[in-house]
This record gives C-alpha cells, structure tokens and sequence, in this order.
C-alpha cells in the first residue's frame, strides 16, 4: 500500500483571509496525487475543506474513492484548520480529540485483522500542548495491542538526530532583533525545536520511523521574513507494520513537501 502526508498549506489558498470558494493551488494538489498515486493521502491544513467541499466533491476532485474531511477545532488557532483523509482503501473514519485539536482515526481491513492509521497535526508553537497531544493520541492507540498502527501528520518536531542543527539554527535565531522573532514565532517556539520529545516517544511504544535512514531531509521549508528555513517535521511512523520504501517528494507550491511510503502486509 502507497501512503503519502503533505501539509498544503492554507489549504491551497493564498492566504488564510482568502474569501474565495476554490483554492488557487487546488489543480496543483491534484496533479501531485495523481504523479504520486498514493492509496491513502493524508493531507494537513485544509483550511475550510470541511466547509466548502463535500467528500463526493473531494473524491471526484482527487480520484479517491472515499474522503473524510474535518476542522481541528483548535482553542488556539482558525478552528476552521483542517485535516483531510483520502483512501482508495476501504476504512472506517472517525475523529478523535486529541486535548486541544482533533484528528483524523481510519480502521483498516487487514488479511489478520483491523489496521489503524492516524492522521495527525500537532501545536507549532507549544512543546507541552504537543506532548499532551501525543499522550491522548498514545492513549488511544493503547487500545489496540498489538495491530498495525500507523502514525502520520506534521509533528512540528525534528528527529532527535536533528538536534545539533537545530542548536545551530537556534543560536542564528537568537542574533536576531527581537521585532522580528515576534513576527514570526518567538524565541520560546524555536527553543522548543531544539528539545524534540514527540518522535523519541513513539519510538519508545514500538514505533519505526518511515524516514530515519534520512533523518536531516526537509521536509518544511518555513519563512521568516526573509529568511527561509529547512526542516523536517513530516513523518510516517508505524507499529507492526512493515515499512518497504520512503521518500521525500516536491512541495508543488506550498511548504511542505509530501512525504511517502509503501508499506507491506
């Protein structure tokens, strides 16, 4: 089975103000899914999806066969900020509040039973709404022994193997006059880049990262002002099931690139 991840960014609008129905860089979404031809995508920050698409317009729009649109409902940021499942496979969706946000829970039919896929999108500027994010997403999984889980979304952290450049990014960052840090994230944010909890947790509860043989390879490429960074924060991680291939793939206008994986039986 081919899996992909991508953040689209604003949902494919300009902007996060943006008044129109349709989403400019909604042909270029369209046209990566279909060069990619995963048979699960999950697709992160699909702002107003749920509002102005139903899922018979996002299956036709995309070529999948079932789709499952919904807000996170933040207490923090737009609640209109989305989380979109397509699937070629046959799953049932549901959505899971995982303390703050929600997120996206497929039960899969597997040949020895039930398999779980997560599609998650966690704080981007808070480590401990992050953890407590993922305490309520493990908690969850808790519930499933041993069957295939598989975890993927935007973490907004870094692999731990990251850490030194993030330590080097983070004394860059401090140079910087402090009007600019408050136009972008702030101190405590890029901080907390340099202190990644999320991926060593699920590693710890049996979780194999998609991606760990290129744990530097961005996968974000953020803006501040004029300066643009480079990181990875995009994963797919599984339990129980076995990862056969991974790549980083373009951004086609937003950034983040999609992020894909084929997993076997």
């Amino acid at each position: 089975m081919r899996v992909a991840v991508w953040n689209v960014q604003s949902g494919g609008f300009t902007t996060y103000d943006h008044e129109s129905h349709r989403p400019e860089r909604l042909p270029n979404i369209g046209h990566a899914l279909r060069m990619r031809r995963p048979d699960v995508a999950g697709l992160v920050d699909t702002w107003r999806w749920a509002e102005i698409f139903t899922e018979e317009e996002l299956c036709d729009e995309f070529g999948f066969t079932q789709a499952y649109s919904i807000n996170m409902e933040d207490e923090r940021v737009e609640p209109q900020v989305g989380l979109t499942l397509l699937l070629n496979e046959p799953a049932e969706c549901q959505t899971v509040r995982l303390k703050s946000r929600n997120a996206i829970k497929a039960t899969l039919k597997g040949p020895d039973g039930p398999r779980y896929l997560y599609l998650v999108y966690l704080d981007d500027l808070s480590r401990a709404a992050r953890l407590a994010q993922i305490g309520a997403l493990l908690a969850d999984i808790a519930q499933h022994a041993d069957q295939p889980v598989m975890v993927m979304g935007d973490l907004n952290e870094v692999r731990p193997e990251a850490v030194p450049r993030m330590v080097r990014l983070l004394a860059w960052a401090l140079r910087l006059p402090p009007l600019r840090w408050w136009r972008s994230y702030g101190p405590m944010a890029v901080r907390d880049l340099a202190r990644p909890a999320v991926v060593s947790l699920l590693r710890w509860h049996g979780f194999e990262d998609a991606g760990a043989a290129q744990p530097r390879r961005a996968t974000a490429f953020p803006r501040w002002r004029r300066w643009q960074l480079a990181l990875a924060v995009d994963f797919i991680l599984t339990r129980n099931w076995p990862i056969e291939s991974y790549q980083v793939g373009s951004r086609y206008g937003a950034d983040h690139c999609m992020v894909c994986a084929r997993v076997g039986d």
